[in-house]
């Protein structure tokens, strides 16, 4: 490496412990001081961004643990248990300041963005050799248009796996096996199919350690991931809901889960991620190729092959064709394209070793220097630019039926949990996602199936009906008889028991007529 400031030094691959990164006793200013830039743009962004039914999801889902609910008893939902109670930390610190639920997960999540910058700097020096390969790693995930987006517009559970993937990569990069193991076991609690992409990872970065202790970083990476796993197991039997878990985890996955991979409709797919990751897409391609053919050089090349660091690249590449096949399986959207985004920086962070390898370090900082420069003006441009305050027009159609129906009004949520978190209200059970499987899961297992959930709302008789944007065939006649159209509002459609009478029904259309 030339001298552009390499911390990784070269060693004989017979010698113990070759390839690893010296240890390090001061934190590195860079990792804080990128950080600390990207908060400023992710807060240009604004937390006024629409609540999708997901983010709605996750976010109910923190408030329900921030009330000291068990993941999954709050909300059936298919992602790890993580995706509920890292949310719920941000609810749970918002609630100790005062602040709002919703503000301060969005905020919490702002500041775990800000944590996968330093992050992807750290991988990208400790992988890649050198601090100004970090430097354009974490830049490049600055430039990012779709990590952006939610960085201030969340909470969603793949600023999340994010982390945990930066972290177990790192870790692998310094050969710490166990808690590389750990890391991807956290990775996978928050979301499942990362499992594959960091076991891969993994198993296949065993080639970076020499043969006789082989083994014994094997045994170190899955007792590792194990760990996490198991804590989680004990916690739910001793409070009673391992059935819950295990169902959640993994039979809706197995059994009912309904999902298209990226070929099923790669025109739509396609224009969904192009419009989501803006002029990123084409640097995250251009780094997914880019790691493919270094991993193909040094399968090619002896001298490499000896270098530990590199055949760790190789377990990065071998990670990114993971992704790409398991996303030939089931794609539902742009985000689902978080867990290879790691894979990809590491392509642009080649290019900068590359280059770096090729001309004076000046040259080569001049550089580097032009490249943080010009994403950052992209990535200010995207956050100012796309600010957003739909959140006002939601929030404001929950203050208006609120205001005409009184604070202790019941509302139960059918694919809007939006509704719930912008109320703070409880759904009246754990069950109001039907999408992909779920609705053949409540079908199986609710007694009397869906008729009987239909039938158990009529009971009930709630106030108010927040349904989301699909047509509930089994729900239809419910609505159509015991309840009111009131209003639409982004995201869903308010109904009214017709209980309340025509006089509060028609106070209902005005309140929300003037609040739109």
């Amino acid at each position: 490496m030339t001298a552009t400031g390499s911390t990784t030094a070269t060693a004989d691959p017979s010698e113990p412990g070759a390839g690893r990164p010296p240890r390090r006793r001061r934190i590195d200013p860079l990792g804080p001081v990128l950080a600390l830039a990207a908060g400023v743009v992710y807060v240009l962004h604004g937390f006024g961004h629409y609540l999708s039914r997901d983010l709605g999801l996750y976010a109910y889902a923190g408030q329900q643990v921030a009330d000291g609910v068990l993941p999954y008893e709050g909300v059936i939902n298919r992602s790890g248990p993580l995706s509920h109670l890292v949310p719920g930390v941000g609810a749970f610190l918002g609630r100790l300041v005062g602040v709002d639920d919703l503000l301060a997960m969005r905020a919490f999540f702002l500041v775990l963005s800000m944590a996968c910058i330093w992050l992807a700097y750290l991988l990208g020096r400790d992988l890649l050799g050198s601090r100004l390969t970090g430097v354009t790693v974490a830049v490049a995930l600055l430039f990012v248009d779709g990590f952006t987006q939610y960085a201030s517009g969340g909470p969603r559970e793949k600023t999340t796996l994010m982390l945990f993937l930066l972290a177990s990569l790192i870790a692998l990069a310094r050969r710490r096996f166990g808690w590389s193991g750990i890391f991807v076991s956290l990775a996978t609690l928050t979301w499942q199919p990362v499992f594959f992409v960091g076991l891969v990872t993994g198993l296949v970065g065993l080639i970076a350690v020499e043969r006789g202790r082989r083994l014994g970083a094997m045994v170190r990476f899955l007792v590792g991931g194990l760990v996490p796993l198991a804590i989680f197991l004990v916690w739910y039997a001793v409070a009673g809901h391992l059935r819950d878990f295990l169902d959640c985890f993994v039979l809706i996955h197995v059994q009912y889960t309904q999902q298209e991979g990226f070929q099923s409709e790669p025109d739509v797919i396609w224009e969904e991620v192009r419009k989501a990751y803006g002029p990123s897409l084409w640097m995250l391609i251009g780094g997914g190729i880019t790691l493919l053919v270094a991993c193909v050089r040094i399968l090619l090349s002896t001298e490499r092959r000896a270098d530990p660091d590199r055949r760790l690249v190789l377990a990065c590449g071998a990670g990114l064709l993971a992704g790409f096949l398991w996303s030939l399986r089931a794609f539902n959207g742009w985000p689902d394209a978080f867990f290879v985004l790691p894979m990809c920086l590491i392509g642009v962070g080649e290019v900068a070793r590359a280059v770096a390898a090729r001309v004076p370090a000046r040259v080569a900082v001049a550089l580097v220097a032009a490249w943080t420069v010009a994403a950052t003006a992209s990535a200010v441009d995207f956050s100012w630019t796309g600010r957003s305050d739909v959140l006002d027009e939601q929030q404001a159609s929950v203050d208006a039926v609120i205001g005409v129906l009184g604070d202790d009004v019941e509302i139960t949520s059918v694919e809007a949990p939006q509704a719930l978190v912008l109320t703070g209200k409880t759904n009246p059970t754990q069950h109001q996602m039907f999408t992909l499987g779920l609705e053949d899961y409540v079908d199986d297992t609710w007694p009397g199936g869906l008729e009987g959930f239909a039938a158990g709302i009529r009971e009930d008789a709630p106030t108010l009906v927040a349904l989301g944007t699909l047509n509930p065939t089994w729900l239809r006649p419910v609505l159509d008889e015991d309840y009111w159209k009131v209003s639409t509002t982004p995201g869903w459609t308010w109904y009214v028991n017709k209980s309340v009478g025509r006089d509060t029904y028609q106070q209902l259309l005005d309140a929300t007529r003037s609040s739109s």
